[in-house]
């Protein structure tokens, strides 16, 4: 499973990209606003830090298929390589996102909470979905969001569907664990839980003794520095 940074704060991004590897960054209207920076300032620096190979997911905010066909278009000039044009599945949004294949762009198709919702985007031209996976909990119930991946995923499979399904609305390690065993192809979420998916308490403890016993032996010497005889 991929890991994508659900953000647009440039510096956290660049933080988690220097420790991460992080496969690309998806936005959205709201952690967008919550920047200071103007729009075309946060993805020069978002693309910078990602470079031209991982993948940038930028959310178009209009209500029409026509107008979400144009924001794509001039969003695409400002992210360049790796662009991916989000498009919630309205009745609209459907539309546009056919519309977006057809122009060439890539759609992600985004705030799926249903079966029915995914298997629409994905005939409709979405190259990659986003299932909201902690929203769906909070509405039906802890382990709903991952068991919806898991539907998904396995229907895709049934009918041949090569979308990409990304969980997203991701808040705690035990989802991230649960939809890479339902074989979500991403998952995208906060720089906080992924610093919290790559911590444990047992590795710290390994650490610490490992820490203890080679301070005992060497008297802290560095694995580079000349041996003791």
């Amino acid at each position: 499973m991929h890991f994508l940074l659900d953000t647009a704060d440039v510096e956290a991004i660049r933080a988690a990209c220097a420790v991460f590897p992080v496969a690309g960054v998806t936005t959205n209207p709201s952690n967008v606003a919550r920047e200071p920076a103007p729009l075309h300032e946060l993805i020069a620096g978002i693309r910078e830090i990602l470079g031209p190979e991982r993948s940038l997911h930028v959310q178009v905010v209009a209500a029409d298929a026509e107008e979400m066909l144009a924001e794509a278009r001039l969003l695409a000039e400002l992210v360049g390589p790796g662009f991916r044009a989000k498009v919630p599945v309205t009745r609209e949004g459907l539309a546009a996102i056919g519309r977006i294949a057809d122009a060439g762009m890539t759609a992600t198709a985004t705030s799926v909470s249903s079966l029915g919702q995914a298997l629409l985007a994905a005939r409709a031209g979405a190259a990659y979905l986003i299932p909201y996976v902690n929203r769906v909990d909070v509405a039906e119930g802890p382990g709903a969001g991952a068991a919806l991946v898991g539907e998904i995923v396995a229907a895709f499979r049934l009918h041949g569907i090569e979308t990409r399904l990304i969980a997203a609305s991701v808040k705690t390690v035990e989802q991230v664990r649960a939809c890479a065993i339902a074989g979500a192809w991403a998952c995208t979420l906060p720089v906080d839980v992924l610093e919290a998916v790559a911590h444990h308490l047992l590795t710290d403890a390994a650490v610490a003794a490992f820490a203890r016993d080679w301070e005992a032996a060497y008297d802290g010497l560095r694995v580079d520095a000349p041996w003791r005889g």
